[in-house]
């Protein structure tokens, strides 16, 4: 019979994982359908963004990397990859610098729509720069 149990996330099993990740200076998570992380890691390699510590969480598809600064070329690059791969990959934290001058997430129809919105709201992009 399955039992549930509490378990600490951040504290657990993978506490010094997430330690590492959080302490990235960038922190990147992708999606992707579960047959292409493992390709994904190899192209994520060959686009150079080699210095990350990653949680790969094989059984929902999903990847964080904690990164140095990889270049705003390489982050195009990585969307790039995630987006012929049908996933999503997004910033969860960069420096306010790399945020304002590059978007966080891959693009889709929804999110075109709601930073024509923010746009609208916050034309000098003072508030959560590139986030929604």
């Amino acid at each position: 019979q399955p039992t549930s149990a509490n378990y600490p996330v951040l504290n657990g099993y993978f506490k010094k994982t997430y330690t590492r990740l959080f302490q990235a200076e960038f922190i990147i998570q992708v999606d992707l359908p579960l047959s292409r992380v493992v390709d994904f890691n190899h192209r994520r390699d060959r686009i150079g963004v080699t210095d990350t510590h990653q949680l790969i969480d094989f059984g929902c598809g999903r990847i964080l990397m904690g990164a140095g600064v990889p270049s705003p070329t390489k982050w195009q690059q990585i969307i790039t990859q995630a987006v012929d791969m049908q996933g999503y990959a997004r910033l969860l934290k960069a420096p306010s610098d790399f945020s304002k001058t590059n978007d966080h997430a891959s693009p889709t129809p929804a999110r075109a729509l709601m930073l024509r919105v923010k746009k609208a709201f916050d034309p000098q992009t003072i508030f959560a720069s590139g986030n929604l």
